[in-house]
């Protein structure tokens, strides 16, 4: 079963300050808002969400912090194949097959998570970008047998 993929770039995260800090970069006061707002919006659409799968760095763990209180679900599994300059090829795989089995969310970055939805997709490299607090969901069409996308929502918009 091709179930639905629900992309979430991070929310509003603390400036850079130095590169070696991008790793545990924490979201800020309006970035938890942010989350909040994207949670809300889940559970009042009833999103059929059983699992969730986020990054290793800290602003897009607190991201899914957020999503896992309100919608109840347990706490995201950190993964590195979401971290910031993975293998998109092993990140595509892994939601591929994990969205066979059950309906997740992902939480991760930019400029990784334009070049995941594009490819999954089948779109071209470049063609998409993901906004912070950007909720995509992606759905499997029999007919072309692809996924497209469905629902682009940013926070700003709920």
């Amino acid at each position: 079963m091709n179930n639905p993929i629900y992309i979430l770039r991070h929310a509003k995260a603390e400036d850079h300050t130095t590169p070696s800090a991008d790793f545990s970069r924490k979201l800020t006061s309006h970035g938890i808002s942010q989350a909040q707002k994207i949670a809300k919006f889940i559970r009042a659409k009833e999103f059929h969400i059983l699992q969730m799968y986020s990054s290793e760095l800290t602003r897009a763990v607190q991201t899914a912090h957020q999503l896992s209180n309100s919608l109840e679900l347990d706490t995201a599994t950190r993964v590195p194949w979401l971290n910031i300059y993975s293998d998109t090829d092993l990140a595509v795989k892994n939601i591929l097959q994990i969205s066979q089995t059950k309906p997740s969310i992902f939480v991760g970055h930019n400029p990784y998570l334009t070049d995941i939805v594009a490819k999954i997709i089948g779109a071209p490299h470049g063609s998409i970008r993901v906004r912070k607090a950007s909720l995509i969901i992606l759905t499997y069409h029999d007919e072309s047998e692809k996924y497209r996308i469905d629902t682009v929502i940013h926070e700003s918009l709920i």
